[in-house]
């Protein structure tokens, strides 16, 4: 928190990636997609920085959903390359580390921070058509590059 800051707002994120203020769903797109961009994570867990201001954010599960993925196959049964789209409207190339919970929710690090983000359903489902198997476990190919689907541990 900066130092002769105001009032701490109430931030949270649900499950499924939707964003509340002091109790109030966030449904200005523009706002939202702030809100998603100014969000770090430090040792005391999730925070936002805005105009100056620190205030921390509650996350039921992961800070950022993967809302789509766009894709173009390699003709080999992986990807020649993948974006995901996440809900804050940014476009990312899907690169790993992908995880797995004991629910079977599948997650992925992004950015420098390594923000875990939660495939929402149709994306996951569209990345699991393109899931192999091997002795070593499960993964994804991605412009030939082997993406492999480790076990979440729920304490991330």
């Amino acid at each position: 928190m900066t130092a002769g800051q105001g009032r701490i707002y109430d931030y949270r994120i649900d499950e499924q990636g939707a964003w509340f203020c002091q109790g109030n769903p966030v449904t200005d797109q523009d706002l939202h997609s702030l809100l998603s961009r100014s969000l770090f994570r430090d040792e005391g867990g999730y925070f936002v920085r805005c105009q100056g201001e620190v205030h921390p954010v509650a996350v039921a599960d992961a800070p950022l959903l993967i809302a789509a993925l766009e894709y173009s196959p390699d003709g080999r049964g992986g990807l020649a390359e993948a974006r995901i789209r996440l809900s804050d409207g940014r476009v990312l190339r899907l690169e790993g580390p992908l995880l797995v919970s004991a629910r079977n929710v599948l997650y992925a690090r992004l950015g420098r921070q390594k923000l875990l983000a939660r495939f929402a359903r149709q994306p996951f489902y569209e990345l699991t058509r393109h899931l192999e198997r091997d002795g070593r476990g499960y993964f994804v190919r991605v412009g030939g590059r082997r993406l492999d689907i480790e076990d979440r541990n729920e304490d991330q």
